[in-house]
């Protein structure tokens, strides 16, 4: 049996797939896709972090699911309704693949005041059958174009040329995705897709004021060390979540079309609530409604970091039975059941400093207004990047050990 080869990136570049056909059914399918987006971000998140004890997560949920997308335009049967179940698509229906392509070139013209590119790749076996509708339609609704390589013959070097592409979608923050042994004779079709992001914040912090200041540990209430903290003191947009007994802020990058919006439990040992929670993305888009524009004085700890993970066990526990299997039904992709997905790769990467971001990759209370406050951010948080004009979670994680501290936390 044949296999195709996924592989995902984040922090500013990652791997995505996802397929689909038929006309749009709804007014507003971009809206639509961000709402599923978001559904998706935090289960697959939830699902991940259940499996992944890492203290510090990283990932964009917008390749995977682009990734994921790309393969459902070519899967059939029960494999495209477990595809379409786990990515929260249901609501759109036909319009599943129209809706990527309006979110793709919303994504292309957020603003010219930050760096936002995307980009789809099929890598496939030289000479393989593909079904000429697939390709068409790959390249309409993903602009992911065909570029043959000799898997067959030259599979180290063909993983070297995709590794290569990779890095310069990137800006070279995302290196060697694909490792040694990948890319096999068998391999037929490598799906990828990479994404990076560079954005200023609008209100920059000043650093004469960076400082050392604690920061609290899960689990022992005594724990703490010293995390290398941003200061600012000015008017954003801020709520309470108290369902999740926690509070939100966005931070706005440059052009106000991309934000940033980091989430703090009350609690020190509050972010388990939270991550549970916010599966309900509805107490997260009632959040976005309750939130006022005041003066916040804002503590934020500099980090950054990368991340790399294999998606199939995490995948798998939404609910993808197939995928990875000879049961799978890719038979959209070259016409006949011969495909499954072997592997699914993802790499992310994160720096948040006085400037603003780089990253690459691939959920009710009372209405009363928002007094000024502190958000020192002194404890394990969550935190993530919203495309605003679509409501689409580009990247997402959380940071539960500072910089400088991952072998305390017990991270290599």
């Amino acid at each position: 049996m044949a296999r195709i080869e996924m592989k995902g990136i984040g922090v500013g570049v990652f791997v995505i797939v996802y397929i689909s056909t038929t006309s749009a059914m709804y007014q507003n399918p971009l809206q639509i896709l961000g709402k599923s987006t978001s559904d998706f971000a935090f289960d697959f998140y939830c699902h991940l972090t259940a499996l992944d004890k890492t203290p510090n997560i990283f990932i964009s949920p917008i390749s995977i699911s682009t990734v994921l997308s790309m393969t459902l335009l070519g899967a059939r049967n029960n494999t495209a309704n477990q595809m379409t179940n786990a990515l929260h698509l249901q609501s759109l229906g036909g319009a599943t693949h129209e809706a990527y392509r309006m979110l793709g070139a919303s994504l292309e013209k957020s603003n010219k005041n930050i760096t936002l590119k995307t980009a789809n790749r099929m890598f496939g076996q030289e000479g393989f059958g593909f079904l000429p509708k697939y390709l068409k339609q790959s390249k309409f609704f993903y602009n992911a174009s065909l570029q043959q390589l000799d898997f067959k013959h030259k599979p180290d070097a063909s993983r070297e040329f995709i590794n290569k592409w990779v890095e310069k979608q990137t800006e070279d923050k995302i290196k060697n995705l694909l490792p040694e042994g990948s890319i096999v004779p068998f391999t037929k079709l490598v799906l990828t897709n990479a994404i990076y992001f560079q954005g200023n914040w609008m209100y920059r912090f000043n650093k004469t004021k960076t400082t050392n200041a604690t920061f609290h540990l899960m689990g022992d209430p005594k724990a703490k060390v010293n995390a290398t903290v941003m200061s600012m003191k000015t008017h954003l947009w801020f709520g309470m979540i108290p369902e999740l007994d926690c509070k939100i802020v966005e931070l706005p990058y440059s052009g106000n079309q991309t934000a940033m919006y980091v989430i703090l439990p009350n609690e020190i040992n509050g972010l388990k609530k939270v991550e549970m929670g916010l599966k309900n993305t509805t107490i997260l888009e009632i959040a976005f409604k309750r939130m006022r524009n005041t003066t916040v004085d804002l503590r934020l700890p500099k980090y950054n970091m990368a991340a790399a993970y294999d998606l199939k066990p995490t995948l798998t526990s939404m609910g993808l039975r197939d995928l990875f299997t000879p049961a799978a039904d890719l038979s959209g992709i070259d016409g006949r059941q011969d495909l499954w997905v072997s592997a699914f790769q993802h790499k992310a990467y994160v720096n948040v400093d006085e400037v603003g971001t780089t990253a690459a990759a691939a959920t009710a209370s009372s209405n009363r207004a928002i007094v000024p406050g502190n958000f020192f951010i002194d404890r394990p948080f969550l935190y993530f990047i919203r495309e605003k004009n679509s409501g689409a979670v580009l990247f997402l994680g959380r940071i539960m050990c500072p910089m400088g501290y991952e072998k305390q936390c017990g991270m290599n």
